[in-house]
């Protein structure tokens, strides 16, 4: 019997439901051998804004993500995989779908390799940065840190420190609600109009060249906007 986390739900079920009806299992009544199964009922069927929605509860979509993967699979067929991928904290951040078996590159500013952030204890007087918490081992024992995470010089050309300006600026430079609520609601907006984007393609005129192209597009949109949403917040 396969089993997993989903057995902790069962105690806080009512007592006329049978435990059985919440194990995840490839094993029937009978003891013999089935497909993976459940007694879980959805409501409806899932959609992708439903899935994305996920990322925006607390734990799910935080801060420390470094990247959010969505598979959406509907066929065997070479546009029937849809992996959206989200970089960063992923309740701050734009998934952008790339068809998995089309795709031959990404979107440049996701693949480059800038310089480290660095951690100081003094507020630097220029460039981009946030105040933090390290934990650091000093004198053989770990001590929280408080100081300021300076981003790399390029931070901008990246997607990752892009991302990461926008969501630390976000949580933790005291902007009032109103602000922060706007930068949540523009988020939103942006990955319902890549969404609406995606849904209006149809599939059977894509081929390598094309969805490629496209999905790089989508991303470079996506990297332009966040910037300039950061840059309408940042002090």
């Amino acid at each position: 019997r396969m089993i997993n986390a989903v057995d902790y739900l069962a105690p806080a079920c009512s007592a006329s439901e049978p435990q059985d009806s919440y194990l995840l299992s490839n094993v029937d009544e009978n003891g013999d051998i089935t497909e993976l199964h459940n007694g879980f009922v959805t409501e409806k069927k899932l959609s992708i804004e439903d899935v994305q929605n996920f990322y925006h509860i607390s734990n799910i979509g935080y801060q420390r993500n470094l990247e959010g993967h969505i598979f959406q699979i509907s066929s065997s067929d070479v546009t029937g995989t849809v992996e959206w991928v989200a970089i960063n904290d992923n309740a701050l951040s734009v998934f952008v779908p790339y068809y998995s078996m089309l795709t031959t590159d990404v979107y440049d500013a996701l693949k480059l390799s800038t310089a480290e952030a660095e951690f100081v204890t003094e507020a630097p007087e220029s460039g981009v940065y946030y105040p933090t918490t390290v934990n650091m081992r000093i004198d053989g024992e770990r001590v929280a840190v408080e100081g300021y995470m300076v981003l790399p010089e390029n931070w901008a050309e990246s997607v990752y420190w892009t991302n990461d300006a926008l969501s630390n600026t976000v949580l933790y430079n005291g902007l009032d609600e109103e602000t922060v609520a706007s930068v949540y609601s523009s988020v939103y907006d942006l990955q319902a109009k890549v969404n609406a984007d995606f849904a209006a393609i149809d599939p059977a005129t894509l081929n390598s060249e094309t969805a490629t192209a496209w999905s790089m597009a989508q991303s470079a949109a996506v990297h332009a906007a966040t910037l300039e949403l950061f840059n309408s917040i940042a002090e």
